[in-house]
């Protein structure tokens, strides 16, 4: 095995199984971190941003699959009817799996509006970014043609026009807001998924 990760699970300090996973999650994360490493780089682009954006979200979104597997594992005991369930869930949207999670066991916390609003700017975001959801934006009615023959006043118009949303939104210091969101996200998800452990006496080691 070049990559990947191995799973050790263990019952009443038995081990009850050995799994090889890809580890792609893990690359997400250290993808991420790695594009964290220039922001205040000078060297930063959008294109460090759009990268912060996509690897955050994947890695929020392979931890919440990650706990959502290990929830119907130890909550749906009907191995078939477990997977079937599985295989239609993890086409379902975050807000959906954690909506399910939260269905059935009272982690209220997380779904307060901080969260919820933090969880749906991140994911919106990634859309928008993963869809192409572009919108223009208006600046004027007319444009002279004399600036379009002449390069200074081009020049000049063009450094006069704002930025648009979405290049504000990935530049910096606009960029170290969706830091924080999916910083805060993570730590959330991570920290319910602990209690559920613990609660249910889930043992693993991950090599």
């Amino acid at each position: 095995m070049k990559n990947g990760k191995i799973t050790i699970k263990f019952d009443k300090g038995k081990i009850t199984g050995v799994f090889l996973g890809s580890g792609i999650d893990r690359r997400y994360e250290t993808l991420f971190e790695s594009e964290l490493n220039l922001i205040n780089d000078e060297k930063y682009t959008i294109d460090n941003g759009i990268k912060i954006v996509i690897f955050g979200a994947f890695q929020i979104e392979a931890l919440i699959n990650l706990f959502l597997k290990e929830f119907l594992e130890y909550e749906i005991h009907n191995a078939n009817f477990r997977k079937k369930l599985w295989d239609r869930l993890v086409r379902s949207t975050f807000h959906e799996k954690l909506d399910l999670i939260s269905s059935r066991i009272d982690y209220k916390k997380i779904w307060k509006d901080n969260f919820k609003n933090r969880a749906e700017k991140l994911f919106d975001l990634r859309n928008r970014l993963a869809h192409f959801k572009d919108e223009e934006m208006f600046i004027c009615k007319k444009i002279d043609a004399s600036i379009m023959k002449n390069e200074k006043k081009y020049h000049s118009f063009v450094q006069s026009i704002p930025d648009h949303d979405l290049i504000k939104i990935l530049s910096y210091p606009d960029i170290l807001t969706t830091v924080e969101n999916i910083k805060y996200i993570k730590s959330e998800i991570i920290s319910c998924r602990k209690t559920f452990r613990k609660f249910k006496k889930i043992k693993t080691e991950v090599l």
